[in-house]
């Protein structure tokens, strides 16, 4: 056989060789996974790991919170019975005024409370009044629920020793917790204001769901 057959049969196989491991090597990704990686997380003391304000979101004055208002959507789910609103919420020191309505915004519920009286509207309904929110509240979340407890939850405001808490870069976060029957967590952090608040509030009880997706927020400081 002649020697230059011989050379032009080795290198040949020798391409074929070099593709074959040229395809192994490109399909390794998918063959062999790459370990789990931690994201980079910049350390420095100014640094922020949390997410940026949602568009809409407002903070004035300094020191704590004194009165805010968010808009969001609620789920509540109770049984058969599963029911997604949007929600209008205003609170301040002894006083809660919330709007519920419907995805095409016809207005379901009308809840105002004031230090010592509170006012609930439902529609075609005559309306029923109370000395505080939370017995009116159950009738339409079908639990118990104090708004000056949610008030805590939703800005973060819980106690230390009932609470599961997360390393957030510069931040310690509260993660889970329960209170008065109820098992929550606060996901979906972001900063407004230059204080972390969370986006999501769920709230479960053996019967009972309800999630809190706040989409904006408006803070009035104690020293504005």
């Amino acid at each position: 056989m002649p020697e230059k057959f011989l050379n032009t049969a080795r290198l040949e196989r020798l391409r074929k060789a070099l593709s074959m491991l040229m395809l192994v090597a490109l399909s390794g990704c998918e063959i062999f996974p790459a370990p789990f990686l931690r994201p980079y997380k910049y350390d420095a003391p100014s640094a922020k790991v949390s997410s940026p304000p949602i568009e809409g979101d407002l903070s004035k004055g300094l020191g704590p919170i004194a009165r805010f208002e968010l808009t969001g959507r609620i789920s509540i789910r109770q049984g058969t019975r599963n029911d997604t609103l949007q929600v209008d919420w205003s609170h301040g020191s002894g006083s809660n005024h919330i709007a519920m309505r419907t995805p095409l915004g016809s207005q379901v519920m009308r809840l105002d409370e004031e230090p010592g009286r509170a006012l609930l509207k439902l529609p075609d309904r005559d309306a029923v009044e109370a000395q505080s929110s939370e017995p009116l509240l159950k009738t339409v979340l079908g639990a118990s629920l104090s708004l000056d407890q949610l008030a805590h939850w939703a800005t973060g405001e819980i106690s230390t020793d009932i609470a599961g808490f997360k390393d957030e870069g510069d931040e310690i976060r509260v993660v889970q917790f329960t209170q008065n029957g109820w098992t929550c967590s606060l996901q979906n952090w972001r900063i407004v204001g230059g204080q972390s608040l969370p986006g999501l509030i769920q709230m479960n009880k053996p019967e009972t769901q309800i999630r809190l997706v706040i989409d904006r927020w408006n803070l009035v400081r104690g020293n504005s």
